[in-house]
């Protein structure tokens, strides 16, 4: 989802930056696994903790994104899969 939320980005012209309200159980999956930038609880909304993700991290996270899907993890293991 984080792949097509950067590209959705890039082809709106944002050169793949993402920003995005969360939850706190997920601040380890935004900062650890995507490495987006935490800016600390935004008080216009509910005081959810604001992330965003850089063009810069965007180019260099792609590939490591794609590989930590399951999906993709499943078609490296067995890449005469279809699916």
């Amino acid at each position: 989802m984080m792949q097509a939320a950067a590209r959705l980005s890039g082809d709106e012209g944002f050169s793949g930056r993402v920003g995005l309200h969360s939850l706190p159980q997920s601040r380890p999956f935004y900062t650890s696994v995507c490495e987006m930038q935490a800016l600390g609880p935004d008080p216009s909304y509910h005081h959810l903790e604001y992330f965003e993700l850089t063009a810069a991290k965007d180019q260099t996270n792609t590939r490591r994104l794609k590989l930590r899907s399951p999906i993709h993890r499943k078609a490296a293991q067995n890449p005469r899969s279809t699916g």
